[in-house]
């Protein structure tokens, strides 16, 4: 007999077997058996049910696990099934009753407090390795199979808040113990289950609970414990009886477990991030955290004042706290988790962005705050420098309060503005855009009229994309759609003299059809075709073409986030004037001039800084990329430069001393 685990009072047999004795000579013995074997199977839990009532207490949780019990009794054939029945649950109870009273012996009769007790043992049996030798956990027979880790957490998931109480009830050694046992994705998995039942309150009661145990625990260290550390909390909030855990509870928790592993990790980096937490700067943390670490550290700025302070100094050194608190009022101390545009500003403050945008709607108007405005040609200067840091870093950099500084966009405007200005810009801005960036550069000299290049390549979602670019130097001058490529109406825009002042005297083409369209034109370009590649040849044209299999990893590197929505064709005009500012600064680094665009950022610009913006002028110290060395050869790290929209306008910049 097998109580099921419930929270009413049950009684479950796995197996009833009979056996029927009658009188020798019996004339009928098979109708006897069925008879009684009726009575048990239509009636029994009836009878059961009847004579066990009376019995069974409410608030009584305990679970008995009886190995076997024997019963004889004597009953007459005469009797209806009912009474049969009746007989049977008679005797049940009174063979039940006995092994009760008498107590668990631990061998045929074991006794758990509750189901949360019961469900306790067979975790810590679980995770030493000793529980499917005990007869009494029939009831888990199909995590037998399963790895110690998928058994405790399929158990634990049964029944989400059993399995709270069940880790409480077991000792804190033995806990440790089973919540070790769990992967980070299982502990976040039984995390999860919790949420969903617990309370849905934003701010926990019983944060102190948290607070104390955070005192008396080793806070995690690395992300891997986290999770486990999440669990371990919330069972040990379980064995306190005025505690409530709640999903703010669990939040609270977490952002605690990710400040403990970012102390461990984060470096100079975590004084900005403790900076922004104390003062309760969502938009500072926003910018400072990776996104990720700030939605998760986001439920500690709601705390009070004096409890995210308690927290900071509990989580983090004090040394850190206290340098947080020191920073002097006159002066705003942040931190540049991409600090490239700090590299980039002074190259594009010089692009004739005035004439690109020419007609092109500002955002604000004469009457309000400056931190709400932004004219048309400070617009397309954030969005080229966002769009020059390459991929998912570009919506950050797009909020960056000191990147919109450096480019003279208020820094109370929404992103949501930015994008929806970018998103209203019409195909004659675009064909504006192309061509008073080609002209700049034709005027500059870092594009020549000697040769050009069309090639095919595919974009970051292997749609066929065409290029036209320099082969000077490599600046792209055009991206198109390559159906597009196909069109002499669409191709004699980029060689009619719109685009530039002159035409080049030559295009590679590296496909028949590209030649052929552009031999049909009225223009005086020679259209040839790519010869194969020649390791004696050192013109510029071959140079860039042995490069070329790589365009397509440029292509989905500079890309910006689906997200952000960007028509496709103001997305290219961005991608080229983008990719002209990398060019330019690659042609700065000796022996780089013609790196690719991942290459040049993993070694020159992937870079923080820490900025302070005083009265008179803005100082940034930027931490050492990998090829520091080739970037002190340019004095890059030393620039000096003056932006006229921005207050201070001189911007200086120093290298960091750590390695």
């Amino acid at each position: 007999m097998t109580p099921a685990l419930r929270s009413r009072s049950s009684l479950r047999a796995i197996h009833i077997r009979q056996q029927v004795l009658v009188a020798a000579g019996h004339p009928e013995p098979e109708r006897v058996r069925r008879r009684l074997h009726d009575a048990l199977e239509v009636h029994l839990a009836d009878a059961l049910n009847a004579r066990f009532a009376e019995a069974a207490r409410a608030s009584d949780e305990t679970i008995w696990r009886i190995r076997r019990l024997d019963l004889d009794l004597v009953v007459n054939t005469s009797w209806d099934e009912n009474e049969l029945a009746d007989a049977w649950a008679t005797e049940c109870r009174r063979a039940v009753t006995h092994a009760i009273e008498t107590g668990g012996d631990g061998v045929s009769v074991v006794r758990f407090a509750s189901p949360a007790s019961f469900l306790a043992s067979f975790l810590s049996d679980v995770a030493n390795g000793s529980c499917w030798s005990k007869w009494w956990y029939g009831e888990f027979t199909g995590l037998r199979l399963l790895t110690r880790a998928a058994a405790i957490r399929t158990a634990l998931l049964r029944k989400p808040l059993v399995g709270l109480q069940a880790l409480a009830t077991l000792a804190p050694s033995a806990m440790v113990l089973v919540i070790a046992e769990l992967t980070r994705q299982d502990a976040r998995v039984v995390v999860d289950a919790l949420c969903a039942v617990l309370e849905d309150r934003d701010t926990p009661d019983d944060s102190a609970v948290l607070f104390a145990m955070a005192r008396r625990d080793t806070l995690p260290v690395h992300r891997d414990d986290e999770e486990r550390w999440v669990l371990r909390v919330l069972a040990e909030s379980a064995r306190v009886p005025a505690a409530r855990p709640s999903r703010g509870f669990v939040a609270l928790a977490h952002a605690m477990a990710r400040l403990a592993s970012l102390t461990a990790g984060a470096g100079e980096r975590m004084a900005v991030i403790a900076h922004a937490i104390r003062l309760g700067d969502e938009v500072a943390l926003q910018v400072v955290a990776f996104p990720d670490d700030a939605d998760c550290l986001a439920p500690l700025l709601s705390l009070p004042a004096s409890l995210r302070m308690e927290i900071l100094t509990m989580v983090v050194s004090r040394d850190v706290v206290d340098a947080t608190a020191r920073h002097a009022p006159s002066s705003e101390f942040e931190w540049m988790p991409v600090a490239a545009p700090l590299l980039l500003a002074e190259s594009v403050a010089a692009m004739p962005f005035e004439g690109a945008t020419l007609g092109m709607p500002d955002i604000g108007t004469a009457g309000d705050p400056p931190a709400q405005c932004a004219s048309a040609a400070a617009l397309l200067r954030l969005w080229v420098m966002a769009t020059a840091c390459g991929g998912e870093r570009a919506v950050r950099v797009l909020g960056d309060p000191i990147v919109r500084r450096l480019s003279g966009v208020g820094t109370q405007i929404a992103t949501s503005d930015l994008v929806r200005w970018l998103g209203a810009r019409t195909a004659t801005d675009v064909q504006q855009l192309e061509r008073v960036n080609a002209e700049w550069l034709w005027s500059r000299g870092a594009v020549g009229m000697g040769d050009w290049l069309l090639v095919h390549s595919q974009d970051r979602n292997d749609r066929p994309t065409v290029v036209l670019l320099d082969a000077a130097r490599g600046h792209w001058l055009v991206q198109r759609d390559a159906s597009l490529a196909q069109s002499p109406a669409e191709l004699l825009p980029w060689f009619n003299g719109s685009m530039v002042e002159r035409t080049p005297a030559r295009v590679w083409c590296d496909t028949y059809e590209s030649r052929a369209v552009l031999q049909e034109m009225p223009l005086t370009v020679d259209a040839v075709l790519l010869p194969e590649i020649d390791d004696r040849d050192t013109s510029d044209r071959s140079q860039v073409q042995r490069r070329l299999d790589r365009l397509a990893d440029e292509l989905a590197w500079i890309a910006l986030p689906v997200s952000l929505q960007v028509p496709a064709e103001v997305e290219r005009a961005l991608y080229v004037i983008a990719q002209g500012t990398l060019r330019t600064l690659a042609w700065r680094m000796p022996g780089f001039a013609r790196a690719t665009l991942p290459h040049l950022w993993a070694n020159f610009l992937a870079v923080d800084a820490q900025v302070v913006v005083g009265e008179h002028r803005m100082v940034a110290t930027l931490s050492r990329p990998p090829l520091a060395m080739i970037v002190s050869m340019t004095g890059l790290f030393h620039l000096s430069y003056l932006l006229p929209w921005m207050t201070p306008s001189a911007v200086k910049l120093f290298p960091s001393e750590r390695a």
